[in-house]
């Protein structure tokens, strides 16, 4: 053309932006104002559009102010865009600014701002538009529905998703509109029954509404039941994609389904979806939860390029089966690299530095939790005072602790623990004083915690009244740990025959109990209780030598060998 016109820019951009190229339209339009060619308003609906389907939130900016500066009537349909750009943006602060600011807000703008809010996780805020919407005489249609649907993503919201599947019903949304939406909602709600209810009523189930169903079952520990889908799914000659195969191998990897995964694999690598990222690191996380550790570090290997995901997956499975030393060295291999570990790779890894002990490494860890900004994290911070606290660096834990302004259950119990086993029984104790103070309720772990402490400082009054108040305060059930721990408190303060009743009358009494009475029988030197004591451990655990072994050098301190033979028989 030898001039072009505002018409025929305008043409060119929206050309651009319905056949996807949004960059390229968004650069015709910078240059259509350098060339001096005034923008009408027709031109701005495209550049919105643009923005949105490229999330870039600067550029959907700046053409918001090109159109107030070019003293432009913004009216609803412009405005609706606006509100929609901001929302794909991330923005809900600008999106709910235009919303507001709108003489009439269509039907278009209510489902972007509840989208929004869906999309960003606020349940609550999503669920008070849709309200708002609805008393401002504003019918919805099955976009509003899907989402809000969305919005419900917890067992909390059970009772306003089934009000809204109602509601749906009742302004006639056929449940083909909103079925999948449905499904997704009762699956994250925890109401299975409901999910497969809506599924089955569905006249056709495509990939996406399997799927959906198959996740609802992996996501609440229903593994078999996800595959047994799956079987039902193939039947109907429905076939699997991507995401439908990272579910099920989701479902294997929680079920530990390991031949259920080699067939699944199979079916991936016939499909031809092996390389694709998401679906390779499922293979990494499945492999290695199921124990195969050579093909899960094979199939990671052949990942290019390797995100966070998939290499806190095979670091993981690493340390899930005790090879801390191996998750060590591929972290700090793959960290020089550019790996950004994000919050769930930095547990595992300090996971490993506290079961070997590795303090440097600890320390190196801990420097790029700071570096990434994450110093902050409460569960972050309670694995670096256990990491501390085995390493034997107490002023580290201390320190980490006194600094803490978010403490949990876990920070107390993790304190707790270090002090005991850096020999500070007392200190322990008036941690735990202050935990209760501070209104955090012990648990389980609290009180094996307080009864080792209270046993080996010989604080036995102690540990019977916090034996006690487990049931009675606080209305526990007494677990296997509490038991042992109390026969030891019984045990080394010389009170064996309170602890073999105890053993005696416990419900189902295992060969630690037994070897706990019987290592207390040795601080005592009580032969005779020790021989009946090892022959309840012989009983129990046949193959044991540790219980024949005590015996042994019970008798050899007391030198006493007389009858003894028949426990080694």
């Amino acid at each position: 053309m030898e001039k072009e016109d505002v018409v025929s820019w305008t043409a060119m951009i929206a050309a651009c932006v319905q056949h996807g190229e949004s960059l390229d339209a968004l650069e015709l339009y910078w240059r259509m104002e350098q060339e001096g060619i005034k923008p009408d308003k027709i031109v701005f609906v495209s550049l919105i559009d643009a923005c949105s389907c490229l999330g870039d939130l600067r550029q959907g900016m700046r053409v918001h102010e090109r159109l107030h500066a070019g003293g432009f009537d913004i009216d609803n349909s412009i405005a609706s865009g606006l509100v929609n750009m901001y929302r794909k943006c991330g923005s809900l602060t600008g999106a709910r600014s235009v919303f507001n600011k709108m003489d009439r807000n269509d039907l278009l703008s209510w489902n972007a701002l509840i989208a929004g809010y869906a999309e960003q996780g606020d349940s609550h805020e999503a669920l008070q538009v849709f309200r708002w919407m609805a008393c401002e005489g504003v019918k919805p249609d099955g976009v509003t529905f899907n989402s809000i649907f969305g919005a419900f993503s917890s067992a909390r919201f059970l009772c306003e998703g089934k009000a809204v599947h109602a509601r749906s019903a009742a302004c006639g949304i056929d449940v083909q509109t909103v079925g999948i939406s449905l499904v997704k909602m009762y699956g994250q709600c925890g109401s299975l029954d409901d999910a497969k209810a809506v599924f089955d009523k569905l006249a056709s189930k495509d990939v996406v509404a399997w799927s959906a169903l198959i996740g609802a079952h992996t996501q609440h520990g229903h593994g078999l039941q996800a595959l047994q889908l799956y079987q039902g799914m193939k039947e109907e000659g429905v076939k699997a994609n991507d995401i439908t195969f990272i579910t099920l191998l989701d479902a294997c990897a929680s079920t530990g389904q390991l031949s259920a995964g080699l067939e699944i694999h199979a079916e991936i690598v016939a499909a031809g979806l092996e390389s694709v990222g998401f679906v390779a690191t499922a293979l990494v996380n499945m492999y290695g939860k199921c124990g195969q550790l050579s093909t899960a570090r094979d199939i990671f290997d052949r990942i290019h390029p390797r995100d966070v995901v998939s290499c806190t997956a095979m670091i993981s499975a690493y340390v899930l089966h005790a090879c801390h030393r191996e998750a060590l060295e591929l972290y700090f291999r793959l960290e020089p690299e550019g790996m950004k570990s994000d919050r769930v790779t930095f547990l595992s890894v300090l996971e490993a530095c506290s079961s070997l002990t590795a303090l440097e490494q600890g320390r190196a860890v801990h420097a790029s939790i700071v570096s990434r900004g994450l110093d902050s994290d409460t569960g972050l911070k309670n694995s670096l005072i256990n990491l501390y606290g085995k390493c034997g660096s107490l002023k580290d834990a201390e320190s980490l602790f006194d600094c803490m302004r978010c403490r949990d259950l876990v920070t107390w119990n993790s304190m707790i623990t270090t002090y005991s086993h850096h020999g500070r029984d007392e200190i322990s104790l008036e941690v735990f004083m202050q935990m209760k103070l501070d209104g955090i309720q012990p648990n389980d772990v609290t009180f094996v915690s307080m009864l080792f402490v209270c046993s080996h400082a010989g604080l036995f009054e102690d540990g019977c009244k916090c034996f006690g108040s487990i049931t009675a305060d606080y209305s526990m059930e007494l677990t296997v740990d509490h038991y042992n721990c109390v026969i030891d408190l019984l045990g080394r303060a010389g009170n064996l025959d309170e602890a073999e009743i105890l053993v005696a009358n416990l419900p189902e009494p295992c060969s630690v109990d037994w070897m706990t009475l019987l290592g207390a029988c040795r601080i005592h030197g009580d032969a005779d209780r020790a021989l009946r004591t090892a022959q309840r451990v012989a009983e129990l655990d046949p193959d044991s030598l540790a219980g024949k072994v005590l015996l042994s050098n019970i008798y050899a301190t007391a030198r006493d060998w007389d009858d003894k033979g028949e426990i080694f028989t």
